[in-house]
Parts: C-alpha cells; structure tokens; sequence
C-alpha cells in the first residue's frame, strides 16, 4: 500500500480560512443517491466487519456507492460495488420460469482510503450546527432502549491543531449521478497564535496521487476523490 502526504503551505494572517472541496467518484456510476446528505452522529450504531463498536467514529455521510466516515482526525472513503459475477448468477435465478426471487444474499467488492490530519488532535471539542428535522432510532446490543440518532449539515472540530479550527459543511445531492459528495467542503480556521504549517494531510491506501490545474486527484481502484485548489481569505 503506497503512502502519500500533502502539506498545505499558505499566506499566514491573525486569522484566515483555508477552504478546500472534495469531489468522490465511483469508478463506475451505480445506484441512486439519497434526496439529503448530511453527516449522522454515531451513538453506537457504528461497527466494523467484526461488530466491533467504532468508538473512533463520530459521523457517518453516506453518498450511496461510497460512504465517508468522521472521526479522530480522519476521513475515511469507503466505495462499495456489487461482484458483477454475483449480480449476473442472480439475474439467472431470478429470471427463471416461476420467477422466483433469489434470496442468496448479495456479495460486495469494497475499498477504503483513509485521509488523515497528521498530528491532529484526537480529543478536540466537537460542535454541531443545522440539525435535520429527520432522525433514526436504532436497537444495539449494548442498550435497552433505543437510540436516537441526529444528523447535521455542519461539524466543527475546535482547536484540531493548537489555535486551529477544522470546519466540515455537507453537500448538495449530485444533479447527474456522475460524482458523489460533490460539494463537500472543509476549512482551516487560523486563530490567533495558530501556525498554519502544522496542517500536514496524508493518503493512505490511494493507489495513485496527481496534480492537475492545481487540484489534487487521489486514486483508487474503485474511485477517486479530487481535492480543489485551496485558497485563503
């Protein structure tokens, strides 16, 4: 797995915002994206593929084929798409002559890229803002009762370096289908005796890294993300 750090160098005033937006794409459009996209507190409904509980994990956003999760720091990419070679074996069954659903269940191929502040701090004071008038109850082994589940348009992670805020807003639903998350937009805001050269950003698990026109395209086997051009004000 190959390793790739970005360190954002930039102008350095009392106080400024560096702006950035992330564009994931699946490497082959498949699915619909939901009406709203907003980032989901985890309450404990989050856990691995072992059902470990994900502690580390304070948000999820999901754009259908790839899913982004928050927390300690990071964003972590996951794409998800069905095994071709599965989804053509159901089509068999299914389109048999009683037509009788298959109820094999369905087998998924899927990838993760992990970008991560380096040095970031992992216990930084975490504020909420736009609350959605929609929310999820959730049953867990670890609760008798439910869990209620809210989900925001903005989250701001305070002093994520020292003096240094990490603000991440939602997007807008993709229009055609052809990108996911489009919109999703983060800054950096440098308080007053913060040092911009503390923002260091790594990618792991891209399998190539590019720069084009200024913006940075991190690869995967399954899709990518594009990283604008950043900018300060």
């Amino acid at each position: 797995m190959k390793y790739y750090s970005l360190h954002y160098s930039v102008l350095f005033a009392l106080c400024f915002f560096l702006y950035n937006t992330a564009i994931a794409k699946p490497a082959d459009a498949w699915g619909s994206l939901p009406k709203a996209l907003a980032f989901r507190e985890n309450k404990g409904q989050v856990t691995d593929q072992h059902h470990q509980l994900r502690t580390d994990i304070d948000f999820k956003l999901d754009g259908g084929n790839v899913v982004m999760f928050v927390g300690d720091g990071q964003l972590h990419y996951q794409w998800y798409r069905p095994n071709k070679n599965e989804k053509s074996k159901r089509e068999k069954i299914t389109d048999g002559a009683r037509g009788e659903l298959n109820s094999e269940p369905a087998v998924w191929n899927t990838y993760r890229m992990d970008v991560v502040l380096l040095g970031a701090n992992k216990n930084a004071e975490l504020v909420t803002e736009d609350r959605q008038a929609d929310y999820e109850n959730y049953y867990v082994p670890n609760s008798e009762d439910a869990i209620t589940v809210y989900s925001y348009k903005k989250i701001t992670y305070k002093n994520i370096y020292p003096n240094i805020d990490w603000e991440i807003a939602s997007p807008n639903p993709s229009q055609g289908g052809e990108t996911i998350m489009q919109g999703c937009k983060y800054n950096f805001i440098v308080h007053p005796g913060g040092d911009h050269r503390n923002i260091k950003i790594q990618y792991n698990g891209a399998t190539s890294i590019a720069l084009k026109d200024g913006a940075l395209i991190a690869s995967t086997p399954m899709g990518s993300i594009t990283e604008n051009v950043p900018y300060t004000y």
